[in-house]
């Protein structure tokens, strides 16, 4: 008989999940380095995201895998937050920002 509880692999999906991940202790993964793409991925579904350049000018609609991230706030081990800002630049440039 199938268990209808979630497993490790699943996702929690939309506000209710905030709360109930603070309560985890889910922590800011590292995404300097990856794809916008992979950062989706490794964020809880409900996680909001502001991009920036390394201008610091929000970025409007982007295609998810030509970026990659520069930068992050919060930083990696802190509370994952409702918002995440991420500073990105086109694959193949270089980071013009400390992280």
């Amino acid at each position: 008989m199938a268990s209808s509880s979630p497993t490790r692999t699943q996702r929690c999906r939309g506000p209710p999940c905030a709360p109930a991940l603070e309560l985890l202790g889910v922590k800011m993964p590292a995404l300097v380095g990856k794809t916008v793409n992979q950062a989706h991925f490794s964020l809880p579904n409900s996680t909001r995201y502001v991009y920036l350049n390394h201008k610091a000018k929000v970025v409007g609609m982007i295609i998810p895998t030509n970026w990659k991230i520069c930068k992050q706030d919060p930083a990696p081990g802190a509370k994952t937050p409702d918002t995440v800002t991420l500073t990105i630049i086109k694959r193949g440039e270089t980071c013009p920002v400390s992280h």
